[in-house]
């Protein structure tokens, strides 16, 4: 079931899933944020000054290199990349695929990972506030054909 409600709601769902093997999130997912309309908004003030500006989803690779993908000028472009890696939850401590960014102020930033159902994968992303990880932008990632 997709979560609904607010950002604690989704933390509880989230706590409740397995991770996703590395190898099964290899291709492009449709991004989809989700929370609320002021855990939105926020998302999209968040990501206007970087490079995920426009944000819509992610490809991944066999070996866990990846893109983000963005809306540029009606187009989808790569943009901001990215290296899926297992570990544990900054949520709970348990095991996650963590997607880390490698450039600029978006090092500040990771989201981790959760399988939903076999096409949708739950991710939360994360804000490095002086040194601590705050979940804060609930989002799905739907697998394409």
């Amino acid at each position: 079931m997709a979560p609904t409600g607010n950002v604690p709601g989704i933390l509880e769902q989230f706590s409740t899933l397995q991770a996703p093997a590395l190898t099964a999130m290899a291709g492009t997912h449709h991004g989809e944020l989700i929370g609320g309309g002021l855990t939105q908004t926020a998302a999209l003030v968040m990501q206007a000054p970087t490079a995920i500006r426009g944000w819509c989803g992610k490809r991944f690779d066999t070996d866990g290199q990846g893109m983000n993908l963005v809306r540029r000028g009606g187009q989808i472009a790569e943009s901001a990349p990215i290296q899926l890696v297992t570990d544990d939850s900054h949520i709970d401590g348990r095991s996650v695929l963590r997607v880390v960014y490698s450039s600029g102020a978006l090092r500040l930033l990771c989201d981790e990972l959760r399988q939903l159902d076999p096409d949708t994968v739950l991710g939360i992303g994360m804000l490095n506030l002086a040194g601590r990880w705050i979940p804060a932008f609930p989002f799905l990632l739907h697998r394409q054909a």
